[in-house]
């Protein structure tokens, strides 16, 4: 019940019942015999009754109005903490949906910048761009890295420092930093880390690691191992996109073991396992029995 009908009821009521207090007073003082002052004076004191239960009927009004209004106050409240409510929802729906724009733009500018790259192959005119230019950088670090092998001995320091030293003038000297390309890279997973909630930020490494050819993760993984842009490494190693696909990279062990001291990380050995349909044990079996069968020593 709203306030302002209260107010029309009690006023209302009051009004009443003064008409018909007064129409009880003449009905029992009928017939009037005399008209004076003093006969209209007593019959105004007899209102006092009236009075009284007015007085208390206005304080218990105000009381009412009072418990009514803080009541309104109340649902006003409720009504303006669901808006509150619905209006964050609303604004975390569009942030996402802001964010998600912005994620996968930046992903197809990186993809662009991949597809840009271009290599002018050693003695030749031809050119290689993308993932073939890469392809092409990468052969040719890993050629000359073959005579530097024999220095590869994590128990031997001098002959390590050897071997880092013509790993790190290789990487240097042959694949050449594309800073457009690691930069939009760069940018990308700053992105995630900056605007993605913790428990979320998984998927979107996920993806990112999802568009990665091993060309992509091998030349990331050098740039990583001799980069001077500790945040851009860090980013790298936070999001996982190298953990997870060196071991199934063909990256060699022994650079594998230099990026692990140098970055004070551990990389699992992993191995892809095919799935068998049958066990060595019951092939081993069965060959044994064709091979006798062959030799006709098989048993009937």
């Amino acid at each position: 019940m709203s306030i302002k009908r209260t107010q029309v009821l009690l006023i209302g009521g009051a009004f009443s019942a003064v008409i018909l207090y007064a129409l009880l007073l003449i009905y029992l003082s009928w017939p009037i015999d005399e008209i004076s002052i003093n006969k209209a004076g007593v019959f105004g004191d007899s209102f006092g009754i009236l009075t009284s239960l007015f007085s208390a009927l206005a304080f218990t009004g105000m009381i009412t109005a009072i418990s009514l209004q803080k009541e309104e106050l109340s649902l006003q409240r409720e009504e303006l903490a669901a808006t509150r409510k619905e209006i964050s929802a609303q604004k975390e729906v569009l942030m996402k949906q802001s964010f998600n724009d912005n994620f996968y733009r930046l992903l197809d500018y990186y993809k662009d910048n991949l597809d840009q790259l271009s290599v002018r192959k050693t003695n030749e005119q031809e050119y290689t761009s993308g993932v073939g230019a890469l392809k092409y950088l990468l052969d040719k670090f890993s050629s000359s890295q073959i005579e530097y092998n024999k220095y590869y001995d994590p128990h031997q320091e001098d002959k390590l420092k050897v071997f880092e030293h013509h790993l790190f003038l290789d990487i240097h000297g042959i694949l050449m930093r594309q800073t457009r390309y690691l930069g939009t890279l760069r940018s990308l997973l700053s992105l995630v880390e900056s605007q993605v909630k913790n428990s979320e930020k998984e998927t979107y490494w996920e993806i990112i690691t999802s568009q990665l050819t091993v060309h992509e993760v091998k030349y990331i993984f050098y740039n990583c191992l001799t980069d001077l842009d500790d945040r851009f490494v860090s980013l790298v190693l936070k999001s996982g996109i190298l953990q997870n696909r060196i071991p199934f990279s063909g990256i060699p062990n022994s650079h594998i073991f230099v990026f692990q001291k140098n970055h004070n990380i551990y990389i699992p050995k992993e191995s892809l396992k095919a799935k068998k349909l049958h066990s060595r044990k019951e092939i081993r079996a069965i060959k044994r029995h064709l091979r006798d069968k062959e030799n006709g020593t098989a048993s009937i």
